[in-house]
C-alpha cells in the first residue's frame, strides 16, 4: 500500500485516501511527487523524528517505529542546505494484531542509508571503469560492443568533435567519479564515528561537521611539511583550540579548529620596515625645506626644534624622503642625514643631504603624523599596526620573492627582506593550504595616531594576540579569547608570577613561552605577537628569547609562531 504526497516549493500535501493500521512493518510505502523544480536529490522524508532517504523513484518505506501505536504521524521533507516543507499528517488506527516479544529491526538512520547509496555508486563506477579499461565499450559506428550494449564509436585516441567518445577518456572520467565516491563514503564514515580522519581534507571535514573533539585533543599536533626552497622541514602545528566559530569575509560563521606553529619561523621577518618621513604625492622640486620636530619620546629636548635641508634634485611623484641613519632615533637631528628615493621599494638613493637647525625655505609641517609628515617614531622604527604590516603580507602570500609586498599606507616602505624570500605560504603543500581559510582577525590600534580603535582583517596566517596567549590585554575582549592551549600552559606555570586571573603579566618572564627555531631546535628566538603597544606608534608586543612579555621596535628582525584555522 502506498501513501502519496505532493511537494510544491515548501508545501507538502497528502493525496491518497488509504486507511493506515498500526503494527505493520516493511509494508507501507510513501511516494513523493515533485511539482516544482527546486527539489533535488537526495531528498529526505521525515516521519515524526525518523529520517528516510528517498530512492530514485522518490519512494521509501514508512518506518515501522511510527506505526507501532495508534495516533498521528507528522510527515515532511527536506533537501539541500536547507530546503524544508510544511507538515502533512497521517492517522494511524488501532490494529487487531497481537505481536510477540521479538522486536523488529530498527529503520536504518539517514547516514547508514546514505552510506549504502554511496557504496552502490562506488561499485557501479568501478564496474564501468573496469569495462571501459577492458574495451567493453569499443563498438564501432554505434554497433554493439563486447558486452552487447549499443555504444557510439569509441577508441583510445584523444576525443574530437567527430569522435567525442574515447575509451581512455571514459576510463579517466569514471575513475575520477569512483575516487570522489570513495571520498564521500569516507566522509560518511567520519560522520558516523566509524573512521578517524587521516588526510588534511578528512580532518577539515570532521571539523566542518563539529566532530573534531571525537578524534583530537588540545595539544595534539598536525604535521605538514614546509620548505624554504632549499630544505624541507616537518613543521608541526599544535591544536590550540579544538572547536571555535571563526567568521569568514562573507559574514558566515562556521566550525573551525585553531592551529599554531610549534616552532618559530625559519625566516625572521621584520614586523614593519622603517617608514618614510615624507611621501611625494606629486613632484617635490629641488630647493630648501624645513620641518618641526615632534613626537620624539626618546630625546624629548628635540621636540619643537626646526630642522632644514636643501635638495639639489627633485623628488619624483611617488618618491620618498627617508632618514639615513636608523640608529639616529635618540640623537639630535641636526647633523644627521636624510636621503631621497624614487619609490617605497627603491633602495638606491637619488641623493643624501645633511640636516641642520634652521627655518629656511618651504615649511613641510610637523613630525606628528597628522599632516604631510610621518610621526617621528614611525619614521625611524616602523609601524606597530598589524593591518598594514610587512609581516602580515609575508605570512599571507605565496608569491615569489620581490612580488609579495605592496605599499599599505601613505608613508609605508619596504625593506630588503622582500627580495630575500618568497611568501611564507609558498612553502606549504597544496593539501594543507586547501583546508585553511582567511578568517576574521581583530587587532587594537595604538592611541597615538589611530584613536585606539579596532582593525578587522581576514587572514590565513596571523600571530596570536596577548589575549589569545592568555596574557593580560591592554584592551580586554577585543583581540579574541584566550586559547585553551595557552590557558593550559598558564595553569602549569611554576614562576608564581601570574596575575590574579591566572594570566601571564605584561613585562613578566615565563620559561614556558620561549620559542625555538624550526631549523635549529635548540636556538631560542624572540617572536612577534600581533598586538600593538597602544601608547606607542612603533611597538608590537614580543615574546623575548628568555620568555619575557615585552615590546620592541617593528623594524627588528624577529621571528613569529603564526596561527591558522582549519575550517
Amino acid at each position: 500500500m502506498e501513501l502519496v504526497f505532493k511537494l510544491y516549493h515548501q508545501s507538502i500535501q497528502r493525496e491518497d485516501l488509504n486507511v493506515v493500521a498500526a503494527k505493520s512493518r516493511n509494508y507501507l510505502e510513501a511516494k513523493f511527487e515533485l511539482l516544482s523544480d527546486d527539489w533535488v536529490a537526495p531528498i529526505t522524508a521525515l516521519f515524526n523524528d525518523y529520517a528516510v532517504v528517498l530512492d530514485e523513484n522518490r519512494k521509501c518505506l514508512v518506518p515501522w517505529e511510527v506505526l507501532e501505536n495508534p495516533g498521528k504521524v507528522t510527515v515532511s521533507a527536506f533537501c539541500g542546505d536547507l530546503h524544508t516543507t510544511t507538515c502533512a499528517y497521517v492517522s494511524v488506527r488501532p490494529s487487531g494484531y497481537m505481536e510477540g516479544q521479538t522486536p523488529g529491526a530498527p529503520t536504518p538512520s539517514v547516514y547508514l542509508q546514505l552510506t549504502g547509496m554511496v557504496q552502490t555508486a562506488v561499485n557501479t563506477a568501478n564496474d564501468v571503469k573496469q569495462r571501459a579499461d577492458s574495451g567493453a565499450f569499443n563498438g564501432k559506428d554505434g554497433a554493439p560492443g563486447a558486452n552487447g550494449l549499443d555504444a557510439p564509436q569509441i577508441d583510445d585516441t584523444e576525443a574530437s568533435p567527430d569522435h567525442p567518445w574515447s575509451g581512455a577518456k571514459v576510463s579517466q572520467e569514471v575513475g575520477e567519479l569512483s575516487s570522489r565516491m570513495d571520498s564521500l563514503s569516507k566522509e560518511i564514515d567520519i560522520i558516523l564515528g566509524k573512521d578517524a580522519p587521516t588526510t588534511f581534507e578528512e580532518i577539515r571535514f570532521a571539523v566542518e561537521q563539529g566532530r573534531a573533539s571525537r578524534y583530537f585533543s588540545v595539544g595534539d599536533q598536525l604535521k605538514p611539511n614546509w620548505t624554504d626552497g632549499i630544505s624541507v622541514y616537518e613543521n608541526p602545528f599544535d591544536i590550540v583550540q579544538l572547536e571555535g566559530n571563526p567568521e569568514l569575509e562573507t559574514g558566515e560563521t562556521i566550525h573551525g579548529m585553531v592551529l599554531q606553529q610549534h616552532y618559530a619561523n625559519v625566516n625572521a621577518c621584520p614586523f614593519d620596515a622603517r617608514e618614510a618621513l615624507y611621501d611625494a604625492d606629486e613632484e617635490l622640486p629641488a630647493g630648501t625645506y624645513h620641518f618641526t620636530v615632534a613626537g620624539n619620546t626618546w630625546l624629548s629636548s628635540e621636540n619643537g626644534k626646526v630642522i632644514q635641508f636643501t635638495l639639489t634634485q627633485p623628488i619624483p611623484a611617488g618618491g620618498q624622503l627617508v632618514y639615513s641613519n636608523l640608529n639616529g632615533y635618540n640623537k639630535p637631528i641636526a647633523g644627521q642625514k636624510i636621503s631621497t628615493y624614487s619609490g617605497p621599494d627603491s633602495f638606491d638613493a637619488i641623493e643624501t643631504v645633511v640636516l641642520s637647525e634652521g627655518s629656511g625655505g618651504i615649511d613641510l609641517g610637523i613630525t606628528d603624523g597628522r599632516g604631510d609628515l610621518n610621526h617621528h617614531q614611525r619614521a625611524f622604527m616602523g609601524s606597530g599596526r598589524w593591518k598594514t604590516s610587512m609581516l602580515r603580507q609575508y605570512l599571507n602570500s605565496d608569491k615569489p620573492a620581490g612580488q609579495w609586498w605592496t605599499k599599505q599606507d601613505r608613508w609605508d616602505r619596504a625593506s630588503a627582506f622582500i627580495h630575500m624570500v618568497p611568501g611564507y605560504m609558498s612553502g606549504f603543500d597544496a593539501d594543507f593550504l586547501s583546508v585553511i581559510k582567511p578568517v576574521k582577525v581583530q587587532t587594537s590600534r595604538d592611541t597615538v595616531l589611530s584613536d585606539g580603535g579596532t582593525d578587522i582583517t581576514y587572514d590565513y596566517f596571523f600571530p596570536i594576540s596577548l589575549e589569545q596567549m592568555n596574557a593580560a590585554p591592554q584592551a580586554a575582549g577585543v583581540e579574541g579569547s584566550a586559547l585553551d592551549y595557552w590557558k593550559s600552559i598558564a595553569s602549569e606555570d611554576t614562576t608564581g608570577n601570574l596575575d590574579t586571573s591566572g594570566r601571564f603579566k605584561l613585562f613578566g618572564t615565563y620559561p614556558d613561552l620561549v620559542a625555538l627555531l624550526l631549523n635549529a631546535k635548540t636556538s631560542k628566538v624572540s617572536c612577534f605577537l600581533r598586538s600593538a603597544r597602544r601608547t606607542m606608534t612603533y611597538n608590537p608586543w614580543v615574546i623575548y628569547e628568555d620568555g619575557g612579555v615585552t615590546t620592541y621596535s617593528a623594524v627588528s628582525d624577529f621571528s613569529c609562531v603564526p596561527a591558522c584555522v582549519i575550517c
